[in-house]
């Protein structure tokens, strides 16, 4: 009787281990996981994740492209305010402001 009980677990573990091996190695252990509702939860999540991740690249181009944008319309501001400002100072009076000799500090003597 004991023997006949040994020889069972003992079959029973060898089926076991094989079965389980068949398992990790087939496809039919890939089906069993996959079936699993919260292995498709997390699949979903990860699509919907990796939508998001591609949503902010594009966003994430869009800014630098504007900024880029930007800072080539403040430089070309910054070139007219120059040009304006160049244009309102008179040749005249910047001449006669060189050519004039420098006062003296009152308290120079």
């Amino acid at each position: 009787m004991i023997l006949k009980v040994l020889v069972g677990f003992l079959l029973g573990f060898i089926l076991g281990v094989a079965g389980a091996v068949f398992m990790v190695t087939s496809g039919a252990g890939n089906y069993i996981i996959a079936a699993n509702p919260r292995v498709q939860e997390l699949e979903g999540k990860i699509r919907e994740l990796e939508d998001q991740r591609t949503f902010m690249a594009r966003r994430l181009e869009d800014v630098a492209g504007r900024s880029e944008q930007m800072a080539r319309r403040f430089e070309e501001l910054v070139a007219r305010f120059e040009a304006v400002t160049r244009a309102q100072a008179t040749p005249g009076r910047d001449a006669a402001a060189a050519d004039a000799p420098a006062e003296a500090p009152a308290g120079a003597n």
